[in-house]
């Protein structure tokens, strides 16, 4: 059908970026590269998005979930690992919502509802169940609409 249909471009070019993402050398001029970062998140479809439920003007809900590297990993620092994820999600923003022939061609939201109010645009899963306890039902009810779209979807197991 059309709304499964509309489904199906965005999620080709999110799992294109991600890729190229860690291929670029971008992920790695952040002071902090570690090759298991690209093991170690999913990025998310969420409400009408996640159900493949998509009309022509709804923007595209995303989330993008991380696993944190283990502490006895001398090298690792929460707050750089955050910033690598943040970066690839502005990839994906800005990617998604380049202007072509004077339109934007997707309107993209990296936040879910829960998230508002905070400066992240990725969360580690620990955080993820901290604002999941937190959450609004309506918050609830629009994250459990999720499939997994681009990275490692067992990161949320």
């Amino acid at each position: 059908d059309t709304q499964s249909a509309l489904c199906e471009i965005p999620d080709a070019i999110i799992q294109r970026l991600t890729n190229a993402y860690w291929e670029d050398s971008d992920a790695n001029r952040t002071g902090f590269h570690n090759p298991l970062l690209s093991q170690r998140y999913a990025v998310f479809a969420i409400g009408r998005y996640g159900a493949k439920r998509l009309n022509f003007r709804d923007p595209l809900q995303i989330l993008i979930v991380y696993k944190p590297l283990e502490a006895s990993n001398g090298n690792d620092s929460g707050i750089m690992v955050q910033h690598v994820y943040d970066k690839l999600a502005q990839s994906i923003l800005q990617q998604l919502q380049t202007v072509h022939a004077g339109e934007r061609l997707y309107e993209a939201v990296v936040r879910w509802g829960a998230m508002q109010g905070t400066s992240q645009l990725t969360l580690s899963l620990s955080d993820l169940l901290v604002m999941f306890e937190r959450a609004s039902i309506a918050e609830k009810a629009n994250l459990r609409l999720i499939r997994p779209v681009s990275g490692d979807a067992s990161v949320s197991e």
